[in-house]
């Protein structure tokens, strides 16, 4: 985030307030949701959930599970019976 701030000439902060006004969130909480999107898209290609989770950078299953579950109310498991 500092070299892009740099490159902006704003302060690190500053960066920061102004994505959350364009995007209605701070940049941690966009690329998680953005993450678990594609978390979606790989569990309706057929992809296991371990694989995912991998695939995506997350630390382990229940790291995706986690998220998973608190930005779209349900667990990954739970998404894919629902989906069928």
């Amino acid at each position: 985030m500092g070299a892009l701030a740099a490159a902006a000439h704003v302060s690190s902060s500053h960066l920061v307030r102004l994505f959350r006004e364009a995007m209605g969130l701070p940049p941690h909480q966009y690329v998680l949701q953005e993450r678990i999107r594609k978390a979606q898209q790989l569990l309706l290609g057929g992809n296991a959930i371990h694989d995912v989770a991998v695939t995506l950078g997350f630390s382990d299953q229940s790291h995706l599970h986690r998220h998973f579950k608190r930005i779209i109310g349900v667990t990954p498991r739970e998404f894919l019976r629902q989906s069928r």
